[in-house]
């Protein structure tokens, strides 16, 4: 569902893909700090994407 979200708006995706650098940068040597950086950004992409399915479910 995140994967296929990425792949159909791909200015989401450069947002993305922007985050995972800065977060690189700044927790290079802590892995699941990266993880834990990432996580509001997949929760709200998440949240869209159901919020979507279910307005075209209606």
């Amino acid at each position: 569902m995140f994967r296929d979200y990425l792949n159909k708006n791909p200015e989401i995706n450069i947002e993305y893909s922007n985050l995972k650098k800065c977060l690189e940068k700044d927790f290079f040597e802590n892995r699941n700090n990266y993880a834990i950086g990432k996580d509001p950004f997949i929760e709200k992409v998440i949240e869209t994407v159901e919020r979507e399915n279910r307005t075209i479910l209606k």
